[in-house]
C-alpha cells in the first residue's frame, strides 16, 4: 500500500465566491485555479452545505470537476484570487438557441509580483485576458531619487 497519497493533493490557499454567489474560485499550490459553479445563474435556492462542499470536492461523495480551470505559468506560484465586475461584462450568444453565456473574470495576484486576468464562462470556455508584472515598478534609481 503507498503512503504517499497526500503528495499528489494541492493545497487551496484561496477561496473566493463570486459577487452572484454562482462561482467559486480556488487557487492551489501547483499553480492551478479552478472554478465551480455552486448555483445556476438565476436559481434563487442555495444549495445545502454538504451539496456545496461535495460540488468542489470537500466532500468525497459525487464530486464535481471544475468548469473552468486556469494554469499559471509557474507552477510553484501561489495565487490569490478574486471576482472581478466591469461595466463592459461581455455575452456570448451561439452556442445553443436561446442560449447567452456571461463571461465572468477573474484575477490572480501572485507572490512573486505577477498580476494575471482570465475570463471564463459556465460552459468552460477560459482564457488570459491580461498579465503584468509589479515588482519591477521602482527598480529605476531616476524613480527613487525623483522629487514629487
Amino acid at each position: 500500500m503507498n503512503n504517499n497519497i497526500n503528495e499528489s493533493r494541492e493545497i487551496d490557499y484561496s477561496l473566493r465566491f463570486s459577487p452572484c454567489s454562482s462561482f467559486l474560485a480556488v487557487s492551489s499550490d501547483k499553480g492551478t485555479i479552478h472554478i465551480f459553479t455552486v448555483r445556476d445563474q438565476g436559481d434563487d435556492k442555495w444549495s445545502s452545505k454538504r451539496t456545496i462542499l461535495q460540488q468542489v470536492g470537500l466532500i468525497k461523495d459525487e464530486a464535481r470537476r471544475s468548469c473552468a480551470q486556469f494554469s499559471l505559468p509557474n507552477s510553484d506560484q501561489v495565487a490569490e484570487v478574486a471576482f472581478v465586475s466591469s461595466a463592459n461584462q461581455t455575452r456570448i450568444g451561439g452556442h445553443a438557441p436561446g442560449t447567452v453565456l456571461k463571461k465572468q473574470s477573474v484575477i490572480a495576484i501572485c507572490t512573486d509580483g505577477t498580476y494575471h486576468r482570465f475570463m471564463f464562462t459556465s460552459d468552460g470556455m477560459c482564457t488570459r485576458e491580461g498579465f503584468d508584472y509589479f515588482l519591477d515598478l521602482g527598480d529605476e534609481q531616476e524613480f527613487w531619487s525623483t522629487q514629487f
